[in-house]
């Protein structure tokens, strides 16, 4: 854009001459000619338009009266900024109304490079042109999403105030938060995460390398950057990953022994402790299961079920799994038996 507004400072500047001495020549001759500044507009049709028959460009804004009028989409020849984004119609500044930047040559064409004069927002992207050019936080205002992030720089900038505000997104960064996943992916994936926070559940993985393929979908394979812990067993997902003894985040019940990992990893540390089982492997203590080995409370029995046996003592926890419901058929036909006892 600096280059853009270099350029045509030079050129404005030699249409700026050649209006004035167009103009000091023009009042010369004004006595016998109906165009007194010779812009082409006769006095009639200044006087109508309010422009000075004396000035070839009367709001001086680098954009001749003419040219402005008779341009297909004409602007104001009174007003140096026709659409009021704050940019000048031509190549010259007006102080303390606008800056130069539109019809840089004055032509009354939208060149390559320019922005129109006649709309407020060239690349419609919610954000004006003047906001663009002149904010701290500069966009190109010939392009609607100048990061390539997915997301219009006008959504960017919602205040439209031309800097990156508290709440907002930055629109010359596609990711704002660093996460690797873009801002426009993360307000509007499948999945939505919170594009100013790198870890929107904050579980201690980014979002982006929980939603390894960017995509803004959770696959299954993926943990989800919007829960804490994605398998609900107890255990973060940055635990079960980064732990000592890790485990998987995706699936509940790792080594598939009917006791969920969190239930395993007792103190929920990632190390298997005393008198804790072990989460990634189904039979830590070489009969049949850890879930099978998990009493069951009844009756104030604790009963534990294998494929050798079933032996009863006082309870001391609870549990799930096989051996759980070989101790309650145990327990049923002790039951049954005090009953045939008692009624004898």
């Amino acid at each position: 854009m600096v280059g853009r507004q270099m350029t045509g400072w030079g050129v404005a500047g030699g249409v700026a001459l050649a209006l004035v001495l167009g103009a000091s020549q023009a009042r010369a001759e004004c006595v016998s000619v109906r165009d007194c500044d010779g812009d082409g507009l006769t006095r009639e049709e200044e006087a109508q338009l309010g422009t000075s028959d004396e000035d070839v460009d009367t709001d001086h804004d680098g954009v001749g009266d003419f040219i402005e009028v008779r341009r297909s989409e004409p602007l104001d020849p009174v007003r140096p900024d026709s659409d009021g984004d704050g940019l000048c119609d031509g190549g010259l500044s007006v102080e303390g109304v606008c800056t130069a930047g539109e019809d840089l040559d004055g032509d009354g064409v939208v060149d390559v490079g320019e922005t129109d004069p006649t709309n407020p927002d060239t690349d419609n992207d919610r954000s004006l042109d003047g906001v663009e050019v002149l904010g701290a936080n500069a966009t190109d205002p010939l392009d609607d999403d100048t990061d390539r992030d997915g997301f219009l720089d006008g959504e960017e900038d919602a205040d439209g105030s031309g800097d990156v505000s508290a709440g907002e997104t930055d629109p010359n960064n596609a990711d704002t938060d660093g996460d690797g996943l873009k801002d426009g992916l993360e307000v509007r994936g499948v999945n939505p995460t919170d594009p100013l926070d790198p870890d929107t559940d904050g579980d201690g993985l980014s979002d982006g390398a929980e939603d390894a393929d960017h995509n803004g979908h959770r696959e299954v394979d993926e943990t989800d950057p919007t829960l804490r812990d994605t398998d609900g067993d107890g255990l973060e997902d940055a635990l079960e990953l980064r732990a000592a003894n890790p485990t998987d985040p995706t699936l509940a019940d790792t080594d598939g022994d009917g006791l969920s990992d969190g239930e395993e990893d007792l103190n929920r540390n990632g190390v298997v402790d005393p008198g804790e089982h072990d989460p990634r492997t189904p039979d830590a203590n070489g009969i049949v299961d850890d879930g099978g080995d998990v009493a069951v409370e009844l009756l104030g029995y604790r009963v534990e079920g294998s494929s050798c046996g079933v032996s009863g003592a006082p309870s001391r926890r609870g549990g799930n799994g096989l051996g759980a419901w070989w101790g309650l058929a145990a327990l049923v036909g002790v039951g049954l038996a005090r009953e045939r006892v008692r009624r004898r």
